[in-house]
């Protein structure tokens, strides 16, 4: 019967022995759907399957085998996802007990930060406009006497005194290092399309421009090294970082993405 050929694969997740299912299924599933099939019984996946196909008489109606189908992939579903959790566990496992050698102190502090909270606790984030620094971050401060564990920004797009102004950049850079003492720091960047020069105009350049496309053509440029639009983009790039140079001076200013 139709409705038959889903129960070989819920009981290779779950590891039981089953002459139907295809070895090689039963072996890649086996090994990281079991914990989860324990922990809701003795297979109870594979029970449930078995109970399905009682309930399925050999004459079953079309509308009969739909639902029986619809109860077994959503019995599927729940052990992928599942075993989706276990993989990500066993990775997250994996880094948190391996050494980085290699790798800087600052970046090693901020794993073992990360690596201790893990099932324990939540890290929770704000972000803040980037012309208005820190604003959202201390209003969380004063309603809640603390501050969150991650402070984020945005090098901005747009000009004036906007709340996405890239005017003082500089200022909110130095914003994010004054914040590294106690929380985890990320910085986005809402960039203009790269065929124009930043900053943009407030409101009109989200829609117009951060969240526009490019045609084909553009696309195709872009990736080609060497290309005027490529060679473009790079200099684009480069933008945040000429305005970290430029933190002495009251404003950083607008840097055209062909200068």
């Amino acid at each position: 019967m139709l409705h038959n050929a889903w129960l070989p694969n819920i009981r290779a997740i779950c590891g039981r022995a089953d002459s139907g299912a295809h070895p090689a299924v039963a072996a890649a599933t086996r090994r990281h759907a079991r914990p989860c099939c324990r922990r809701r019984g003795a297979f109870g996946a594979a029970e449930e399957a078995d109970a399905a196909e009682r309930r399925a008489p050999a004459d079953a109606t079309p509308e009969q085998l739909r639902q029986i189908i619809d109860q077994q992939n959503q019995t599927i579903a729940r052990l992928s996802g599942c075993r989706s959790t276990a993989r990500a566990a066993t990775s997250a496992a994996a880094v948190c007990s391996g050494e980085f050698p290699t790798r800087p102190t600052k970046a090693k502090d901020l794993l073992k930060k990360i690596c201790d909270v893990t099932g324990k606790g939540i890290l929770t984030g704000q972000h803040n406009f980037p012309n208005e620094r820190t604003l959202d971050t201390e209003a969380i401060h004063a309603a809640t006497g603390k501050y969150p564990a991650i402070w984020g920004s945005d090098f901005g797009f747009t000009n004036d005194e906007d709340k996405d102004a890239i005017t003082h950049r500089d200022l909110m850079i130095e914003e994010a290092k004054r914040h590294t003492r106690r929380s985890i720091i990320i910085v986005c960047w809402h960039m203009l399309r790269p065929t124009e020069d930043e900053p943009g105009a407030p409101g009109a350049s989200w829609s117009g421009s951060v969240q526009a496309r490019l045609t084909d053509d553009q696309w195709l440029e872009l990736i080609t090294s060497d290309s005027p639009l490529h060679r473009r983009w790079r200099k684009y790039m480069d933008t945040p970082r000429l305005s970290e140079a430029a933190r002495g001076r009251a404003h950083s200013g607008p840097v055209p993405a062909d200068a």
